[in-house]
């Protein structure tokens, strides 16, 4: 028996030495991917040694072959949705993809040809990958890279497949920057791909190749079009049907199906049957039995979905549920059990409602209840497995389209009990907010990122950009991004968000742990401090008729000394249009009757909870939602004499309640300061910002350390570093207790999840930049003097976003920061007092300050003074102050 092993394997070698692995790339999109054999042909890649790095860093060929090799199999991690080893594989061989994308540069040879096509190949396979992990500008980076490289080669063979993937890409990527898809967006779209399938044709008849007759296409180049102008063809009637143009849509989809049989492309037969089945739908369950015979695992699963779904009875319930556990325990995979496949599971939960609800008339009492509860509890099951994927983008759109309104129904029906089950509700609600924020403050022990090399520069934007904002008033700190820079901030915002993408896929966080008990805990730490009230702001209930879907109610927690109650009945519709007035305002600032519209609809109905032992000492609010743009410290009540709220009581915030009281942030508030304490201070360029609140600080010269311009009167009390990249290096190696930024803030509107920016010389600060490359861990209070920079916090599915979710873990202590364009003499007198405050705390205070009565202090004073306008006292309120 031995001997016939050898025999074996000396046959198998000797055979080996034969294989040609290029071939078996250049072959492998229509020879094996198309039948979905990929084992075969990968196995002998791995045999021949395609896998192995070069010998030489500078051998093209083997390198090429590795990236080929590497292709192949991120195509086959695609096809089976295992997404997460997709993943690992693009993070495995980038570097050498990057390498190889750099040599095909100039004139192809023979030899270079085969490089540019596996270079091509691999950026085309990374960003599927890319695609359906919802990372859409990594996704279009890699199509674009993968299309110009196809172009300079002349790989016209591949363009089809290339392009239609580009075109796809860069739309979703403009979904995930708005919050709504205008009809345009859409038609820019179907024009793209209606002038790449003209192109197509074109192109087909230039190399002889029948698109109507695709079964006498026998040369692999010409397969290898047909396959991806069949590719054309369903990214074509996809966009059609979604922009209900059904004939059409039907017409391409019948042509592509017709292509793909004749080459014999299961997996696109199953794509165009599945897209058949949605324009069809009378016969949607003939095409889904189709599409259940087809090979495709993944398009199985959905059939089998589908067809229960469509059902309405007992069986289908049935059905349904062993899916449902088939998920939960794992039987699917990883990517559905860790939720990766977020759709799929959250579809599957919906077709069980929808089936219950079909079944319940006709249910006696007794089996309605089991059927209520088993739907809530399931609901609630898929809502927590996304939970798992929290650094993943499609996670992110995912969970605000399905998984929190489960969570918003669930406190819902928590609160309506008798008796009401108001501490599983205020749970939940801690459950399902400032998720990343808390995983981000569990990983600080991720290595910071490299500095970028290139900042963005100011240049001029397209001729078709326009000013989404006035000009700037005098004095003010300006912040609306405008036509002159728009250009270069998205450019710059958009690039780090893709970094920050990149950055957790390659190294996903490690999931902070849901406190269940955070009620109970909570109350402990109101009874230790009976002189704080914690109001923390919920949103509760879901309407799908309203686009989207909206949350129905708006309520607040109240929890002081042993009390925690709530009230509910906030009026959300109300805040929402509210936070949408102020956001419509010059430079953003509140007027008059914005001021007492928020105490009417935030601050008045839980007054009287929050002054039921008399005004407390400090009042700390945690915001939801929209809440995060409304600046409740100028709440004004509609009464003779009044003052606004943050010169009325000493008041904070606080991203959640877990981060207040469980992360020990309620600590912030008073702190011990020492004349070794460090001020680090990043200077803008922008002329509007005097950086007055530097001066007279009597800061010791080895303790003051400054990136850029300080005020001249100051130079020569200051250590000083240049106003780049490097000296932001330097601010963060001193691990400053204080850290300031003085300047230009800018916030693009059109990009509001994305968050604002901080522009000092050629380049911006960004969150993304804070959370990649920023570590504060002896902080005690950060500034960011400059306008705007509390704006983009708020998202849709209830995240904490912007500047202050970055500062905050990246170990910053209090943060400041402003959400209107800012006079510079607000910024200079309220962060002076604040900083002098700091030291003056060492001679007078006991080495004690505190960071919320300094500032109400301050606020206090101001409101004693008159003022010409409600304008001017506003802008004298200037910062949010979040522990």
């Amino acid at each position: 028996m031995d001997d016939e092993i050898r025999a074996v394997d000396s046959y198998i070698r000797r055979e080996l030495t034969n294989v040609d692995p290029r071939l078996l790339i250049l072959r492998f999109d229509t020879e094996y991917d198309i039948p979905l054999d990929h084992a075969f042909p990968i196995g002998l890649l791995q045999m021949v040694g395609a896998f192995d790095p070069p010998g030489a860093a500078s051998d093209l060929a083997k390198t090429a072959i590795r990236v080929g090799a590497y292709w192949c199999r991120i195509v086959q991690a695609d096809v089976e949705y295992d997404l997460l080893l997709g993943r690992r594989l693009i993070t495995e061989s980038a570097a050498w993809a990057a390498w190889l994308t750099e040599a095909c540069a100039g004139s192809p040879t023979d030899e270079d040809t085969f490089a540019a096509y596996a270079a091509a190949r691999w950026h085309d396979g990374a960003g599927r990958i890319h695609y359906r992990l919802g990372s859409h500008g990594l996704a279009v980076e890699s199509f674009k890279t993968a299309e110009k490289l196809a172009k300079a080669a002349h790989l016209w063979w591949c363009l089809p497949d290339l392009s239609s993937n580009r075109a796809r890409g860069e739309f979703e990527l403009r979904k995930t920057l708005h919050k709504e898809v205008a009809v345009g967006d859409r038609q820019t779209l179907l024009d793209k791909l209606t002038d790449l399938h003209r192109d197509v044709g074109r192109v087909a008849n230039e190399h002889g190749i029948e698109a109507a007759h695709p079964g006498r296409a026998t040369d692999v180049r010409e397969r290898e079009f047909l396959r991806g102008y069949s590719n054309v063809l369903h990214n074509l009637a996809t966009v059609l049907r979604e922009s209900d143009d059904p004939s059409r849509s039907l017409e391409h989809t019948i042509e592509s199906i017709a292509i793909s049989r004749a080459l014999g492309d299961h997996y696109r037969i199953a794509q165009s049957t599945l897209n058949r089945a949605f324009i069809e739908k009378p016969d949607a369950l003939r095409y889904f039995a189709e599409l259940a015979e087809l090979p495709w695992q993944r398009g199985r699963l959905i059939a089998e979905q589908n067809i229960a779904a469509g059902r309405h009875d007992l069986e289908g319930l049935r059905r349904l549920e062993q899916l449902l556990d088939a998920i939960r325990g794992d039987g699917f995979g990883e990517a559905l059990i860790s939720g990766v496949d977020a759709d799929y599971y959250a579809y599957t939960v919906r077709a069980y409602g929808r089936t219950i609800k079909a079944l319940l008339p006709d249910a006696s009492a007794e089996f309605r209840a089991r059927l209520e509860h088993d739907l809530r509890t399931r609901s609630l099951e898929m809502a927590r497995s996304m939970r798992r994927v929290v650094t993943l983008p499609v996670y992110k759109r995912t969970y605000a389209k399905t998984a929190r309104p489960v969570y918003l129904e669930r406190i819902r029906y928590e609160l309506d009990l008798e008796p009401a089950g108001y501490e599983k509700a205020f749970a939940l609600v801690e459950e399902c907010s400032a998720r990343e924020l808390l995983d981000l403050m569990a990983n600080t022990e991720l290595p910071l990122l490299e500095h970028p090399e290139h900042g963005h520069e100011i240049g001029s934007s397209q001729p078709d950009e326009p000013d989404p904002a006035p000009a700037p008033a005098r004095g003010t700190r300006a912040g609306l991004v405008r036509a002159a820079q728009a250009g270069s901030f998205r450019q710059a915002v958009r690039a780090r968000s893709t970094e920050f993408e990149e950055r957790f896929s390659r190294h996903p966080l490690q999931l902070a742990p849901h406190d269940p008990d955070i009620a109970h805990r909570l109350t402990s730490f109101a009874v230790n401090h009976p002189g704080t009230c914690v109001v923390r702001y919920f949103v509760e209930g879901w309407d799908e008729s309203e686009g989207e879907g909206i949350p129905t109610g708006l309520g607040a927690f109240v929890s002081r000394g042993t009390t925690l109650t709530y009230k509910r009945g906030l009026s959300y519709l109300e805040v929402r249009g509210l936070s949408e007035a102020i956001a419509s305002n010059r430079e953003l600032v509140p007027t008059e009757a914005d001021a007492k519209e928020i105490w009417r609809l935030l601050i008045a109905p839980i007054w009287d909870l929050v002054t039921s032992d008399g005004p407390p000492g400090h009042l700390v609010f945690v915001p939801t939602d929209e809440i995060f743009a409304i600046p409740l410290q100028v709440a004004l009540p509609d009464e003779p004499g009044a003052v606004p709220l943050g010169a009325m009581l000493p008041m904070s915030l606080s991203a959640s309640v877990t981060t207040f009281v469980g992360r020990g942030r309620h600590l912030l508030k008073t702190q011990a300061v020492t004349d070794t304490d460090d001020l680090a201070v990043l200077m803008g360029v922008d002329p509007s910002a005097s950086g007055g609140e530097l001066i007279n600080l009597k800061w010791p010269k080895e303790h003051f350390v400054v990136a850029g311009e300080p005020p001249e009167t100051i130079v020569d009390a200051v250590t000083r570093h240049r106003g780049d990249w490097s000296g932001v290096r330097a601010l963060v190696d001193c691990e400053p207790e204080f850290f300031l930024f003085v300047g230009h803030g800018v916030y693009d509107p059109e990009a509001q999840e994305l968050g604002p920016g901080l522009k000092f010389g050629a380049h911006y600060l960004t969150q993304f930049d804070v959370a990649l490359r920023l570590r504060l861990p002896r902080n005690k209070l950060t500034v960011l003097a400059a306008c705007v920079a509390g704006r983009g916090m708020q998202s849709q599915g209830g995240d904490v976003l912007g500047f202050v979710r970055s500062f905050i873990a990246s170990g910053a202590g209090a943060v400041a920061v402003p959400l209107w364009d800012v006079r510079d003499s607000a910024m200079v007198a309220t962060v002076g007092r604040l900083l002098r405050a700091s030291r003056e705390a060492l001679d007078t205070g006991g080495g004690v300050f505190d960071v919320v009565d300094t500032l109400h202090e301050h606020y206090r004073e101001l409101m004693r003074h008159p003022y010409e306008t409600f304008a001017d006292r506003v802008r004298d309120l200037p910062l949010a102050l979040y522990l």
